[in-house]
C-alpha cells in the first residue's frame, strides 16, 4: 500500500521572489511569509537563457553542445535527489529543537517477484495520462504479458506517516523501441507535457545558460522544439573512455510525414544497413521506422545502423535495470535508470569538471551492493521524487532501504560542513541561508520503503521546491569549499593485471541467456566490481572462430547459478553450459573456450577471447590450466 498525498503538504519552505531583473547585478529576494507553499526564484542565470542567436557552429562542437543535454537532465536529477537525500537529513533537527523520527522501512504486503512486462515493442495497449492523451506511443501496460503474475497495482490507504507515498501518475511501463544497442544510461522525458506545466519550465530555466545553449543545439539538429516532443528517450552509450555517445529516440506531439522529417534536417543522404534505411547529415545519423510516423531516432552512425539493422527491436538490457524498467511508469516527467558503478568506471565522464565533487558522496552514499537504480520525478500540483534501487543477490531489499536510512544519518554534519566552507557568493547568499526552512519540509516530507522488492525512497513537496532544490543544489556544486562533502573509507585497491582479475571472486545467476549477453553479463559485473581498473577489461566474442565449428554468437546458455566464484571458474561455466556435450572442459569435444589474448583491434592490449579450441592451436594461444589434459 501506499499513503495519500495532499497536493500541497502542510509544512513548506518560505517563499522568496527576485527584485527586477533588467540589470546585470545579482538579484535580491524579499522574504515572504513562513507559510506560503513554496519559493518562487527567477536567477539572473535564467535570465541570460533568453540570449541573442548564438554563432554559428561547426558540426563538432554542436555535438560537444548537445552532450550537454544528457549532461544537464542527468545532473539535475542526481541533484534533486541527491539534494531530497543530503538536505532530508541536514534537516532532521526541527526548528524549535526536537529530533524528527527516522523514516521507518515498511514492507508492502503485495510485493512478490516480478517479472512484469516484456521488452520487445509489442503493440501497447491504450492508456490516459495526466494530460488527457493516449499513451499508445511506445509504452505497454505494466502486465506480464507471458502468462505470469501481473505487476502488483497502487493500493492507495489512509496515511500513516510510514508507509511511502502514493504516485501521482499509474501510466504504463516505458518499454526501449528504437533505442540502440548496448546503452548504459537511460533517461526518459516528456518534454512537451513538462513545460505546460509552469514548475517543469523553471526547473529547466534553473538549469542556467549552459544547458540553455545545450538545449538550443540541440533543437537545431533535431529539427523541432522541446515543446513539441511527447516523449524522448535519452540512451548514453560506451565510448572507449571518452564521454559516452548520446542518442535520441524522439516521438513527437504530432505525427510528421517522413519527407518533412527530412527537410528538417536539410534533406540527409540516404545510406543501406542490412537492407533498411538510415540517414547522415549536420553530423548526426537518422532513423525512421516506417511503421511508426512521428517518430525517429538520432545518433551516431554506428548507433544508427545497429538500430536500422536491428529493425527498431528493443535491445536486450541488464537484468536489474530491466526489472526497474518494468515497474517504470510512462507519465513521469523524468525517468533515469542506471548502474550507479557505471559512474564509476566506463561512464565516469558524465562526472567530470565541477560534477567530479559528486563522486565522492555518491559513491559512499549508494554503496557496492547497488547494482541498479531509478530516479523518477513528476511536476505538478505537487513536486513527486522517487528512486528505486536493487541490489545484488546478496544483499535482500529490506536490508538496503535499513542501510539507505543508516548512511542518511551520517550526512547531516558533513552537508552543514560543506554548506559553511562554500561561504556563498553574495548573488546566493540570501537564499542559501534559508536552505533550512526548506530542508525542514523535504525531511518531513521523505518515507522510505519496500515495493516489488525494491527499496524506495519518495517525497511529495510543494510544486515550486522542484526549481529551489535544482538551482541551490546546482549553486553549490559550482562553488568550491576547501574540501569534499563526505569522505567515504578508502576501497582495497584492485587487481593489476587481467591474470589477477582471474582469481576475483563473483556471483553469477539467470536462467537462459546467449553466449553473448552472458558474457557481456560479466564484463559488466567486474567493471562494476573494480571500476578503476589499471587496464581495460573486455571479453571479446571471435565470431569468425566459431563459425567455422558452428557455433553462434546466440547460443543459448541455460541454468547458470554460481556464487562466489572465481572470474576463471564462471566463464568457465558459461563456455561448458553453452557447448552443452555432457563433457569435462578438458574434452577435445569442448570446442568452445575461453584464453586470453591479444585484442583483435589492438594488440598490445590483453583480453578475454571466446574462441575454439581449432583457432586457439592456430593462433598460438596458451590455454588456461582447465581446458588441458585430455588433448
Amino acid at each position: 500500500p501506499t499513503a495519500a498525498a495532499n497536493p500541497t503538504p502542510t509544512v513548506s519552505p518560505r517563499r522568496v521572489q527576485s527584485a527586477a531583473q533588467k540589470t546585470n547585478a545579482a538579484p535580491e529576494f524579499n522574504v515572504k511569509s513562513d507559510a506560503s507553499p513554496g519559493i518562487a526564484v527567477a536567477t539572473e542565470r535564467a535570465a541570460t537563457n533568453s540570449s541573442s542567436t548564438p554563432a554559428e557552429l561547426s558540426p563538432e562542437a554542436e555535438k560537444r553542445k548537445i552532450k550537454q543535454v544528457a549532461i544537464g537532465l542527468g545532473a539535475t536529477a542526481i541533484l534533486l535527489i541527491g539534494g531530497l537525500v543530503a538536505l532530508q537529513m541536514f534537516g532532521s533537527t526541527t526548528e524549535d529543537g526536537n529530533t524528527e523520527p527516522d523514516p521507518q522501512v515498511v514492507q508492502n504486503p503485495a510485493e512478490g517477484d516480478n517479472d512484469g512486462t516484456d521488452n520487445d515493442g509489442r503493440k501497447k495497449q491504450e492508456s490516459n495520462g495526466d494530460d488527457g492523451q493516449d499513451t499508445d506511443d511506445g509504452t505497454e501496460p505494466k502486465t506480464d504479458t507471458d502468462g505470469g503474475e501481473p505487476v502488483p497495482s497502487q493500493q492507495v490507504v489512509a496515511d500513516d506517516g510510514q508507509l511511502p507515498w502514493a504516485s501521482p501518475t499509474n501510466g504504463p511501463a516505458v518499454q526501449f523501441q528504437y533505442v540502440p544497442p548496448d546503452s548504459q544510461v537511460h533517461m526518459m522525458v516528456r518534454p512537451a507535457s513538462m513545460l505546460a506545466q509552469p514548475e517543469g519550465d523553471r526547473v529547466l530555466e534553473s538549469m542556467g545558460p549552459t544547458f540553455a545553449n545545450a538545449r538550443a543545439s540541440w533543437e537545431r539538429a533535431a529539427g523541432f522544439p522541446l515543446a513539441e516532443i511527447d516523449q524522448m528517450i535519452i540512451a548514453l552509450h560506451d565510448n572507449s573512455g571518452r564521454f559516452p555517445r548520446p542518442s535520441f529516440v524522439v516521438r513527437l506531439a504530432q505525427p510528421v510525414a517522413k519527407d518533412d522529417l527530412l527537410a528538417k534536417w536539410g534533406n540527409p543522404a540516404a545510406k543501406e544497413e542490412n537492407g533498411a534505411t538510415y540517414y547522415q547529415g549536420g553530423g548526426w545519423s537518422f532513423f525512421i521506422p516506417g511503421t511508426d510516423p512521428g517518430v525517429f531516432v538520432m545518433g551516431s552512425e554506428q548507433d544508427i545502423k545497429e538500430v536500422a539493422s536491428m529493425g527498431g527491436a528493443a535491445p536486450p538490457i541488464r537484468r536489474e535495470s530491466d526489472r526497474l524498467r518494468q515497474v517504470s511508469d510512462r507519465d513521469r516527467h523524468f525517468t533515469m535508470i542506471l548502474s550507479p558503478n557505471y559512474l564509476f568506471s566506463d561512464g565516469r565522464e558524465l562526472l567530470g569538471g565541477n560534477r567530479e565533487k559528486l563522486r565522492e558522496p555518491i559513491s559512499w552514499f549508494l554503496g557496492d551492493s547497488l547494482k541498479a537504480c531509478m530516479v523518477s520525478l513528476h511536476f505538478g500540483d505537487a513536486f513527486y521524487a522517487e528512486t528505486r534501487m536493487f541490489s545484488d543477490i546478496g544483499t535482500d531489499p529490506h536490508t538496503l532501504a535499513s542501510e539507505m536510512r543508516d548512511r542518511l544519518e551520517e550526512v547531516p554534519t558533513k552537508v552543514e560542513d560543506y554548506l559553511v566552507r562554500i561561504n556563498p557568493h553574495p548573488y546566493w547568499k540570501r537564499f542559501a541561508f534559508r536552505f533550512p526552512n526548506m530542508i525542514s519540509a523535504v525531511h518531513s516530507q521523505t518515507r522510505v520503503g519496500v515495493e516489488n522488492e525494491q527499496a524506495i525512497v519518495n517525497c511529495v513537496l510543494p510544486s515550486p521546491a522542484a526549481h529551489n532544490l535544482a538551482f541551490g543544489a546546482s549553486m553549490a556544486l559550482d562553488s568550491t569549499p576547501g574540501a569534499v562533502v563526505v569522505a567515504g573509507p578508502t576501497k582495497p585497491q584492485g587487481p593489476k593485471t587481467i591474470q589477477e582479475l582471474m582469481g576475483s571472486k563473483m556471483t553469477l545467476a539467470f536462467d537462459q541467456k546467449s553466449l553473448e549477453f552472458s558474457m557481456r553479463d560479466v564484463e559488466t559485473d567486474m567493471k562494476d566490481t573494480y571500476p578503476n581498473l589499471p587496464f581495460d577489461f573486455r571479453v571479446k566474442i571471435i565470431g569468425g572462430d566459431l563459425e567455422k565449428d558452428g557455433i553462434t554468437r546466440n547460443q543459448q546458455v541455460r541454468d547458470i547459478n554460481v556464487r562466489d566464484k572465481s572470474l576463471a571458474e564462471v566463464l568457465t561455466a558459461i563456455v561448458v553450459t553453452a557447448a552443452s556435450t555432457g563433457k569435462p572442459p578438458s574434452s577435445p569435444e569442448q570446442k568452445l573456450i575461453w584464453v586470453i589474448g591479444p585484442d583483435p583491434e589492438d594488440a598490445s592490449k590483453q583480453v578475454v577471447l571466446v574462441t575454439t579450441r581449432n583457432a586457439a592451436a592456430a593462433n598460438n594461444y596458451t590455454l588456461p590450466d582447465v581446458f588441458k589434459g585430455a588433448e
